[in-house]
């Protein structure tokens, strides 16, 4: 929760909110993975990976 390196918030609902407004472009777009471009350096948000759809499929038992 502090300014450095984390959401600089003051307490948890404040922390939640910051959360659901920084996430919400992200996942009205349908990317609800973060990944790491190694071409940027950075992370970039995007679809599901194969590895995590099965992930997903073998915790929910489809």
């Amino acid at each position: 929760m502090s300014p450095f390196g984390g959401l600089d918030c003051n307490c948890a609902a404040d922390c939640i909110e910051k959360l659901v407004q920084y996430s919400a472009p992200y996942t009205e777009a349908g990317n609800f993975s973060r990944v790491y471009d190694e071409h940027t350096k950075g992370f970039i948000y995007s679809t599901f990976r194969l590895k995590e759809v099965e992930f997903i499929r073998s915790v929910l038992g489809d």
